[in-house]
């Protein structure tokens, strides 16, 4: 990954950390590119780029290509995209892939809000790898997200909050997680302790 904390001004330190070759090559493998246009969109040090089979092309900040720059639709895009700036990185994935993407990410990094996104735009998640870089600070995913394709992930993209009241700090803050703070009920699970 290597697309820089450049895009906003505060830049964050883990926005720039290199893919692992063995990552690399799982997330080609995934990836399944058959005679297709590939954008790389966070070249780095060339990883992926350098493996890649098809039409391919690339963007790196550093050399002054930015992703949020390209507009030319293509089939397939791939990389290890920028941590602190996945919603944007999202939401512009989505306006020029054609048939499918492929992302290394934290396992954190996959939000309900985010997996909403990718399903309301016409993706389906087909594919997860899950993995662990030492050097990684979370657990690390590979996703493939393909268009027209039915997901093998769902998810709810917004809080679910507490089933008595709706809206206590109950479980947060150091509150007890069975405890609703507005009404004092204890909320009692059905067949656990």
């Amino acid at each position: 990954m290597s697309a820089k904390a450049q895009h906003n001004s505060k830049g964050h330190p883990n926005d720039v950390i290199y893919t692992p070759l063995p990552v690399a090559l799982i997330a080609i493998e995934m990836a399944n590119i058959q005679d297709e246009t590939v954008l790389d969109p966070c070249k780095g040090a060339g990883v992926f780029y350098d493996n890649l089979p098809g039409k391919k092309h690339y963007c790196e900040i550093t050399e002054g290509k930015d992703f949020y720059d390209w507009t030319e639709p293509v089939d397939v895009i791939i990389g290890n995209p920028p941590f602190s700036q996945w919603n944007k990185w999202i939401q512009h994935t989505l306006t020029i892939c054609k048939k499918r993407f492929v992302y290394v990410m934290g396992a954190t990094n996959l939000t309900g809000r985010r997996l909403q996104w990718i399903l309301d735009a016409g993706f389906g998640i087909t594919k997860i790898h899950i993995c662990k870089v030492n050097w990684f600070m979370l657990q690390t995913m590979i996703i493939v997200a393909e268009r027209g394709a039915p997901t093998i992930m769902t998810g709810t993209p917004k809080m679910i909050k507490c089933d008595v009241c709706g809206n206590c700090k109950r479980g947060v803050y150091g509150n007890h997680p069975n405890i609703c703070l507005n009404k004092g009920t204890k909320h009692e699970f059905v067949g656990h302790s």
